[in-house]
């Protein structure tokens, strides 16, 4: 019996010990998911803190955003990290920030497009005719349409469809899926809307912009107008900024 009884005490003491272990274990390697109301997920160091009116997160990756308090899903953001990861999906985190110069180079790329065709005829000798997925039915040149439809292609987004409901207004949709995407998305399209009185006859007043993920959630959506592509293109107002400003639910 009193062999039993030892043997007991001891079994427990050891379940008790790996509890333990496990707990510190998972805490040590912790992380804070914090969820904005369009649906985007960030992995995050902490739970955020508030400074003059701003919902400071600092990622994983060592950078720190800054956003509206407003844009986080308090409600959603406490379930999640309640419930584990699971099965979560994350955007745009799981990756460290790009090397400066990955940063700076998709504006820079947009006029490095692909070679004409032998059968395109274009006029100038940086776009040329893309396999249009644009209809130029509310207006806007189709030339117009497939810059857009070029400078998407050229920092591999691929799947943009582009219509013009209205005279000097361009809708478009793509999948966005990651942070890094999403800056080429509002990038490429602020740097050809800026440059298109330039070098076509068309200018684009509004181009709506619906960016999702590949699961059909939204990424963000957006009126860019020219005011707000000249913003972009001459850096008065980071995209960053833009989009914490500017993305509509």
């Amino acid at each position: 019996m009193a062999f039993h009884a030892l043997r007991e005490i001891f079994v427990k003491r050891i379940l008790a010990l790996s509890a333990l272990i496990l707990m510190t274990s998972s805490a040590a390697f912790a992380t804070y998911i914090v969820v904005l109301t369009n649906g985007t997920r960030a992995l995050a160091k902490e739970h955020w803190t508030v400074v003059n009116g701003k919902a400071i997160i600092h990622k994983e990756d060592g950078t720190t955003l800054q956003l509206d308090p407003s844009i986080i899903d308090v409600a959603k953001t406490e379930e999640v990290n309640k419930a584990g990861m699971g099965d979560v999906k994350i955007i745009a985190t799981e990756q460290p920030a790009a090397p400066k110069q990955a940063q700076q180079s998709p504006l820079g790329s947009y006029t490095k497009l692909r070679k004409p065709t032998p059968a395109s005829t274009p006029q100038t000798a940086t776009v040329a005719p893309a396999p249009s997925l644009a209809s130029s039915a509310g207006g806007v040149e189709a030339d117009a349409i497939n810059r857009f439809q070029a400078a998407f292609e050229n920092v591999a987004l691929y799947d943009a469809k582009i219509t013009s409901p209205a005279p000097r207004t361009l809708h478009i949709e793509l999948t966005a899926d990651t942070e890094d995407q999403i800056f080429k998305a509002i990038s490429a399209t602020a740097y050809v809307d800026d440059r298109l009185p330039s070098t076509t006859r068309t200018t684009v007043d509004t181009v709506e912009l619906f960016m999702r993920t590949v699961n059909g959630g939204s990424a963000g959506r957006f009126k860019m107008t020219r005011e707000d592509a000249a913003a972009i293109v001459s850096k008065k107002i980071r995209w960053q900024d833009y989009f914490v400003q500017k993305v509509l639910f």
